[in-house]
């Protein structure tokens, strides 16, 4: 196991899509993972901000809530995690929401319905595992 167990955090409010994207995780990179979930932005706004290394998160939200909302808080925090964020919309219809006086930083967008190696891929791309792609 590598020194440090890397952290993701997915926010979602649908639980199959959370246990997708935790078993895929946990199929492709075993014990090197920790993955904790969250319903929605109140509890994912309990979380350390500063542990995790990448956040999975759901474009719409319960309580008329974007995950878009987690994106900006991290970034006015100065935190460059990487976010992938999912969705039913398009790419296009993404750029037409994001707020253009935040820096928005590394992100990736993941169309629904998406297949579990599409996982693998954004993790590989997106977070540093030199000790898991050698």
């Amino acid at each position: 196991m590598s020194p440090h167990r890397l952290r993701v955090l997915v926010i979602d409010d649908v639980q199959c899509v959370r246990s997708v994207i935790t078993a895929a995780i946990h199929a492709y990179f075993e014990d090197e993972i920790e993955v904790e979930t969250a319903v929605n932005l109140e509890q994912a706004m309990a979380f350390d901000p500063l542990t995790f290394d990448l956040v999975f998160v759901d474009l719409l939200l319960p309580g008329n809530r974007s995950g878009l909302e987690f994106l900006y808080f991290l970034r006015r925090k100065n935190l460059t995690t990487p976010f992938v964020i999912m969705t039913g919309f398009t790419s296009d219809q993404i750029y037409e929401r994001l707020d253009s006086d935040t820096p928005i930083g590394l992100f990736e967008i993941l169309i629904k319905p998406f297949g579990i190696e599409k996982i693998h891929d954004l993790v590989l791309n997106l977070v540093n595992l030199p000790a898991l792609c050698d």
